[in-house]
């Protein structure tokens, strides 16, 4: 059978997600299935490799963040452990971080909010569940800020 694994980060970046999925493919792969992993693109790892049997393929970037990342060449990004630890970020990098958290997210939900309105007036959805989504990502969003 051939399977398709569509992540955001595989080998050799550290994390949970990470670990996880690549002892689940790298089974399939003994058992005798064809696995492909689907991830972001990184500066200095190539875009089309085989890893313990696993094909590899890397392209685009998951977020505006992981973007900036690949430009800005940074290579041990959040919740990723280099070398076997976390490494203190710079003042720069958390610049950076907390004006994505601030802007782009923010313009994320902004748009959730514009495009309900062109639900609710084209009558694509009724207004009463339009209030339900903006109370639940003001919610969300409120969560996020804590």
């Amino acid at each position: 059978m051939r399977i398709l694994i569509i992540l955001t980060q595989y080998y050799p970046m550290l994390n949970p997600n990470v670990y996880r999925w690549s002892a689940i493919a790298e089974h399939w792969v003994e058992q005798g299935h064809e696995v492909h992993i689907l991830c972001t693109k990184r500066n200095n790892i190539l875009n089309e490799s085989i890893m313990n049997g696993v094909q590899v393929h890397r392209t685009g970037y998951a977020t505006l963040l992981d973007w900036a990342y690949n430009l800005l060449e940074i290579r041990q990004r959040r919740a990723e452990i280099n070398e076997g630890k976390l490494q203190k970020q710079s003042l720069f990098r958390r610049v950076l971080e907390w004006l994505v958290d601030h802007t782009w997210r923010m313009l994320y939900y902004l748009m959730v909010v514009v495009y309900g309105i062109f639900l609710v007036k084209n009558g694509l959805c009724n207004y009463r569940n339009y209030i339900l989504l903006i109370l639940l990502l003001a919610f969300l969003y409120l969560l996020q800020l804590i």
